[in-house]
């Protein structure tokens, strides 16, 4: 069985998806701590607080839930409705939120670099898996970012649906397999 471009492209999405809601929950454990910390806990002298890095890294996981859900949706289905159905339109999107999950990740991994030495506090894990989670929702959108840059490139497609990959497909193993194309535009059909 090969997999073909667009089938790629789904499986990064669900990829991303999923690594984000891991990504999304880790945030809000650790704003949850930050800012709810028990009296006498060593942690900010027992002060409440909340990392930067970690709000930013919350709303990027958000975000990135939202819109892989969103083009994992639009490419499947083959849905054509406007600007947000477009290529230039999903690598903005993409190119946007790798840059806000890469200064996430710098930031976080600048701050805590190595929690080696206090792993056997939950809130260290929490960190630890939450540096980790960063850099690996981060590594799935380097491709995608790739493979729609160089369909753009090649076939000067930046205003063509994003689900327009037939160039790259083999048509005999796609008859059948794909879903039927959606049109949400309105049509006037008066002739």
């Amino acid at each position: 069985m090969t997999l073909t471009v667009t089938q790629a492209r789904l499986h990064l999405y669900t990829i991303v998806c999923l690594f984000s809601f891991v990504l999304m929950g880790l945030s809000a454990r650790r704003l949850q701590y930050t800012t709810h910390l028990p009296r006498g806990d060593p942690l900010n002298q027992g002060r409440d607080f909340f990392d930067t890095s970690v709000l930013i890294l919350l709303i990027t996981s958000t975000l990135l839930i939202v819109f892989s859900l969103f083009f994992r949706w639009m490419i499947s289905r083959r849905v054509e409705s406007g600007f947000m159905s477009r290529l230039w339109f999903e690598l903005v999107v993409l190119w946007t939120l790798w840059a806000a999950l890469l200064v996430g990740a710098a930031m976080a991994t600048s701050v805590w670099p190595d929690l080696s030495f206090c792993s056997q506090f939950n809130a260290c894990r929490v960190l630890q898996t939450l540096v980790a989670f960063c850099w690996l929702t981060w590594l799935p959108l380097l491709p995608l970012i790739a493979i729609s840059m160089h369909y753009g490139i090649v076939n000067r497609a930046w205003g063509w649906f994003m689900h327009g990959w037939s160039p790259w497909h083999d048509n005999s193993a796609m008859r059948g397999s794909m879903m039927p194309r959606i049109s949400v535009m309105t049509q006037n059909t008066t002739a």
